[in-house]
């Protein structure tokens, strides 16, 4: 089932043609009813697009925010100019990108998931701007974490592997599961993460890898790895914005250098 979302990732689109046409979904023991899994797949498709808007609001208020460690929603919360200038989108996100919670797989006790996320670009054409929309689908994987199963989902990204500019859903979708499914056992943590020097035994549809994984395993006494990121030697916690909210409708501020160009670019929308 289709819902709104983007979402960031790392691939060549080369690798559509490395991978084998068919990667089977798995059917895991710990899936929910269809109706819970669409729930949630709405509601962690909702989650990554707040997160993105999020980002979007602090590039059109010029604040100190606006910086995403894991460069993996703010990309998608900005548009480029013909001069290659980058500017916040004037649009709200849920308009401009469409995305959907391919595959879910779940912890036990159900506060843990892992989603793979297909995403398509959809962005209003507006004179000065790339479209954006070439290439369009990309995909990824987000981590949901819940305290217990009252609580909605927060989402964490995931980096490991990614698909970005191909040109349909069946590759974006044949690309990223033959990445998490197959090949995430090839992978270790690198020196600039968290997971340095952590081996991955499991792919994300063996029996343990809720239990075993590098990503779920405890950081310190109250967080675990996947909320994490290191930078320059030092480690800190990924911002969560995933349950905001906003609305459609946007009122622009006073623009500030840059954004008078981007206020200017949306009076000329084709």
């Amino acid at each position: 089932m289709a819902f709104i979302l983007m979402l960031l990732s790392s691939s060549s689109c080369l690798d559509a043609f490395r991978v084998p046409k068919v990667i089977p979904a798995t059917v895991s023991k710990r899936q929910p009813p269809k109706e819970q899994l669409e729930k949630d797949g709405q509601q962690i498709v909702e989650s990554y697009l707040n997160t993105i808007e999020t980002y979007r609001q602090f590039l059109l208020n010029d604040t100190v925010d606006a910086y995403d460690p894991a460069n993996f929603y703010e990309p998608y919360a900005e548009r480029i100019t013909l001069e290659g200038k980058y500017l916040p989108s004037p649009y709200p996100i849920s308009t401009q990108l469409i995305v959907s919670a391919d595959t879910i797989l779940y912890s036990k006790d159900k506060r843990f998931c892992f989603a793979l996320l297909i995403v398509k670009s959809n962005y209003t054409d507006i004179k000065g701007l790339e479209s954006g929309n070439e290439h369009p689908y990309d995909a990824c994987a987000v981590i949901g974490y819940r305290r217990n199963n009252n609580e909605k989902y927060s989402i964490y990204p995931v980096k490991q592997f990614g698909v970005i500019g191909v040109d349909s859903y069946a590759d974006a979708k044949r690309i990223i599961r033959y990445q998490y499914f197959k090949q995430l056992t090839l992978n270790c943590g690198g020196a600039g993460d968290v997971y340095n020097g952590k081996r991955f035994e499991q792919n994300i549809d063996d029996p343990d890898f809720f239990e075993k994984s590098p990503y779920f395993q405890k950081y310190d006494s109250l967080r675990y790895n996947f909320q994490m990121y290191r930078e320059f030697g030092k480690d800190y916690e990924h911002p969560d914005y995933s349950n905001r909210v906003y609305e459609d409708t946007v009122i622009f501020k006073k623009p500030k250098n840059s954004r008078l160009q981007l206020l200017q670019a949306c009076d000329n929308v084709d």
